[in-house]
């Protein structure tokens, strides 16, 4: 079985991209860990088949979607190991849908449009976060940035590779 994917053929839609990997029956998914589709797949958001189809990926606990063009991340799959999300360089403005990722302890969203405190609130939801990744977002631009997220998120230990304390 494969643990690891990195996708960088032309651009094609998420599922069939992921075909290509994979046997024509797709049996060995459930063992994939780690999947990356960086800038390989475009797309505004994920369509409920690819979420059907995500969700056969039970084992995956890093998942990077680095510059896809996501707008927003309606049916996000539900990814019960999911440890390790990054969604930098896109246009997402609502988490809200990642509250139901309760294995999540890092994610990072850098250059995205978080422009305020409050659009970090569904994060509060995740047990297990810990470390949390917001540069370039304008959120992080403004002052007292660190302490107000580290109000938000008191189970935060790490903001932007720093702690509490800078």
């Amino acid at each position: 079985t494969q643990s690891t994917w990195d996708i960088n053929q032309d651009l094609m839609s998420l599922e069939a991209k992921l075909k290509e990997n994979f046997s024509d029956d797709l049996k060995d998914v459930e063992d994939v860990e780690e999947l990356d589709l960086d800038a390989q797949v475009k797309m505004e958001k994920l369509s409920v088949e690819d979420k059907k189809f995500l969700e056969r990926f039970q084992g995956l606990v890093f998942l990077s979607m680095n510059s896809i063009g996501l707008v927003s991340l309606e049916n996000f799959p539900n990814l019960p190991l999911l440890e390790t999300l990054k969604l930098n360089d896109n246009k997402i403005s609502s988490l809200e849908p990642l509250a139901n990722c309760k294995s999540l302890d890092s994610i990072s969203l850098e250059n995205n449009p978080i422009n305020d405190i409050k659009q970090l609130e569904p994060l509060k939801k995740l047990d297990n976060l810990i470390t949390l990744w917001l540069e370039e977002c304008p959120i992080s631009k403004k002052e007292n940035y660190f302490e107000d997220v580290f109000k938000a998120l008191p189970k935060l230990e790490e903001l932007d590779g720093k702690d509490q304390n800078g």
